[in-house]
Parts: C-alpha cells; sequence; structure tokens
C-alpha cells in the first residue's frame, strides 16, 4: 500500500515507512527526500505599514502565518530589509528557513519628515519705488531637522507698499526647502513663518 504524507507529518517531520513484503536476505535502506513546505503563501503582518523618515534604516516587527500557525523568526524564516531609509516604499524579503523554502515579501512606506520654518527675517533697503525685500537667513531655525542631514530654505520677501518707511510689515511667500536631504522632508502645513 502507498501512504501519501500530510502536511502534518511534514510539519512533525516524522516519517515512517511501511511495507507488506517479505524482506529479502540482503535488506537495503533508501533515503526519502520530502521537499519543505512552501512559505511563499504566508501571511506577513507588519507593527507598522507607514513610517516617517527619521534618518535610520527602520526595521517594523514582522509576523508570519501559514495555514492558521504562526512562524518563528530565524528557525522558519529570516528577515531582510530593502530600501528602508529614505522616503519611498520599503521591502521586507521573507525567506524560508528549516523546513520551510520559498520567499514572501511585504512593502511599507517611509513618508516625508515635516519641519517648520522660523528666524527669517528682512533687511534694510534703499528706497527703489518697488515693494520687494530682501531676506536674511542666517538666524533661520527648521524645526524637525535630524542631526547631520543638509536642509536650507529659500523665500521671497514683500513689504506692505512700496513708499519708505520703518517698521513695515514684510510678507514671507515661497517657502522652498533645499540642500542634499530635501527629498525627504516637507514643510508642516501650520506653524510655518
Amino acid at each position: 500500500d502507498t501512504y501519501k504524507l500530510t502536511e502534518a507529518d511534514i510539519h512533525s517531520q516524522i516519517y515512517c515507512v511501511v511495507t507488506t513484503e517479505k524482506c529479502g536476505g540482503n535488506v537495503t535502506s533508501n533515503e526519502i527526500t520530502v521537499p519543505g513546505l512552501s512559505i511563499s503563501g504566508a501571511k506577513v503582518i507588519l507593527s507598522e505599514e507607514n513610517l516617517s523618515y527619521n534618518g535610520k534604516e527602520q526595521t517594523p516587527t514582522v509576523k508570519v502565518e501559514l495555514n492558521g500557525n504562526t512562524l518563528t523568526e530565524d528557525n522558519d524564516y529570516k528577515v531582510t530589509y530593502i530600501n528602508n531609509k529614505n522616503i519611498g516604499t520599503a521591502t521586507v524579503y521573507i525567506t524560508g528557513n528549516g523546513k520551510y523554502e520559498g520567499s514572501v515579501s511585504k512593502e511599507f512606506t517611509i513618508t516625508k519628515r515635516r519641519v517648520t520654518v522660523s528666524g527669517i527675517t528682512a533687511q534694510e533697503k534703499t528706497y527703489d519705488g518697488t515693494p520687494k525685500a530682501k531676506l536674511n537667513f542666517e538666524q533661520v531655525k527648521l524645526d524637525g531637522v535630524l542631526a547631520g542631514d543638509n536642509l536650507t530654505v529659500s523665500a521671497e520677501g514683500t513689504f506692505s507698499d512700496a513708499d519708505a518707511g520703518e517698521n513695515k510689515t514684510v510678507t514671507i511667500t515661497g517657502l522652498t526647502l533645499g540642500g542634499t536631504d530635501m527629498e525627504n522632508y516637507m514643510l508642516a502645513e501650520n506653524g510655518q513663518q
């Protein structure tokens, strides 16, 4: 008779071969090769799927479920993270280990970090018939920028009118971020100068 190994047998890793044939004088043994369980259909659950840029490689906790069973990292699978530092789509790769084979992946998103701008001032100017103001960025403060990241800001300034005078109001518009790490940041919706 033939017995078909079930998934439970493979999980237990206990295999038994039964024969009704009489053994001859010389009995030989043969190795049985059983393929590993495929992990490709596993359900991957991440502790977080949307994270804000923090300047570090982000590694949300991974939980893997297969056929109602929760698998164990290192014993049943290995985890690898790809593109998990800067903004965009990051990927977690789950590769079968032990009695599991194959792989499955799960994506998560790293979003831009929000910053607020303050400290921009307007320089004095000689009357030129226009309301355009020249701005000073020496004391500018970018709240929310991570240490080591390079971020700058530019903007345009306009006096309330073109007339000469003191203590005139300056409107700042067109705030724009620059610098080598600008792609990982965005201006906050509120709190800007």
